[in-house]
């Protein structure tokens, strides 16, 4: 019996046994062939199920010669569960021999090679013990870390002044952060107010876009900037710019050059995205949309959960804070749970934060009554650190620009939602 197949049945017999392996960065990765399905299925299985000792017969397994592996593996199990921390190094240790045979094979290198060899070696390096951590160093920086954020001198960085958003709980440095919503609801609206006001602050950004052009992001940003209509910019409507709105604009792109940011449209992987945040090295990256990211040949599921990986490796590698657009499809509601994201629990579950939005007046276009148009719902459904809530925005349609709600709206807007919900209507 090898130490793959010792180290299955260990997560197989014990739920803690189970839990200290993939605490130790034990991954699918670091199995072959029945065996990766058989880790696979067993992590499933165990996310959804919270049993010390997993009935064999519950797995979900692919086809009857997984099944019969599993039977084998079984059978010959004799493994001191005492013992499951050299069985971890010697895992450890023959994958890492595997992955240096692969490294020696490689004869002819190109940038996409050596992108996933870099890919490759960020995983190896996490291969640390986790014996040579030291609690005591962990309460010394725990104490320091509550010290600066209890002085009077602490302000987050990622504060975006809009004091009812704010006020669910700030972002942080190596975190994920999701932001939902059905299609044209001001996802990407809300993406370029957050981008502008960390502009103003001197952070620096990187937006990964595919549902906007260059010019479209950088000319909304000009349009926050000085406050001139959207529709006259792009003369829209028959609407355009008049000489001193025109001089405005290019005074606008005056100031958007000497910003910190770098906007671009198309990345065909990860990869190719980890190479930019490399060499810039910024504050903030954000991706709009993750779903576009996605081959037609993937499973959605899998595809947006190693993304979501992924993109929260990167935000820690590169004391980083991530951010992704996610698109949500046809909801009969306010998008009020994070189960909302149907296409993938895994990405819930590597979210820090998810926030989603809602506009009644574009799920309800022609019975929209006055007084909701013009607001921005944002539901917090995960915050690892800040719990969940919601508040409401201003959004003007004109400027594009998300603004602080006077406080008198909220039990008009509160009143409207209980309405609804005594007539029945799902909205």
């Amino acid at each position: 019996m090898n130490t793959q197949e010792i180290v299955l049945s260990m997560m197989i017999d014990s739920r803690n046994l189970y839990q200290k392996i993939i605490e130790a960065g034990i991954n699918q990765n670091m199995f072959v062939g029945m065996n990766k399905n058989l880790f696979n299925a067993i992590c499933k299985y165990r996310t959804e199920h919270d049993v010390n000792t997993i009935v064999v017969s519950n797995l979900e397994l692919e086809n009857i010669r997984a099944k019969v592996h599993l039977s084998k593996v079984l059978d010959h199990f004799e493994a001191d569960p005492i013992a499951y921390k050299e069985y971890i190094k010697a895992l450890k240790h023959e994958y890492l021999n595997r992955e240096w045979e692969k490294f020696k094979k490689i004869d002819d290198v190109n940038i996409t090679k050596i992108s996933k060899i870099i890919e490759r070696l960020n995983n190896l390096r996490s291969f640390t013990d986790y014996n040579d951590y030291s609690l005591s160093s962990t309460i010394h920086k725990s104490i320091n870390e509550i010290e600066k954020r209890n002085s009077k001198s602490y302000k987050n960085e990622y504060k975006l002044n809009l004091p009812d958003y704010d006020i669910l709980g700030h972002f942080e440095r190596k975190s994920l952060v999701v932001i939902g919503g059905e299609s044209g609801h001001g996802k990407s609206s809300l993406i370029i107010n957050m981008i502008y006001r960390w502009l103003l602050k001197g952070l620096s950004v990187i937006y990964f876009s595919y549902e906007m052009s260059d010019v479209v992001i950088a000319s909304r940003l000009i349009v926050l900037h000085k406050g001139i209509q959207w529709e006259k910019v792009f003369a829209l409507k028959d609407k355009k710019l008049n000489d001193d709105e025109f001089k405005q604009v290019m005074d606008g792109f005056g100031w958007l050059e000497k910003q910190s940011i770098v906007i671009i449209n198309k990345m065909q992987t990860i990869e190719m995205m980890e190479n930019i945040i490399r060499n810039y090295k910024p504050d903030i990256f954000i991706l709009d949309t993750i779903n576009t990211m996605i081959k037609e040949q993937q499973r959605v599921d899998i595809a947006l959960g190693e993304i979501a990986r992924r993109m929260k490796r990167i935000a820690v590698d590169y004391n980083s804070l991530a951010l992704v657009v996610a698109q949500l499809k046809d909801l009969n509601d306010r998008p009020t749970d994070k189960n909302m994201v149907k296409e993938s629990r895994q990405i819930r579950d590597e979210a820090d934060y998810m926030d989603f939005i809602y506009r009644e007046e574009e799920k309800n276009i022609v019975e929209c009554p006055g007084f909701m148009r013009g607001v921005l719902e944002l539901y917090r459904v995960k915050g690892r650190l800040t719990g969940v809530g919601y508040c409401y925005l201003g959004f003007d349609k004109n400027t594009m620009r998300v603004y602080p709600l006077p406080k008198e709206k909220y039990k008009e807007i509160d009143n409207y939602k209980y309405e609804l919900r005594k007539k029945g209507v799902r909205r």
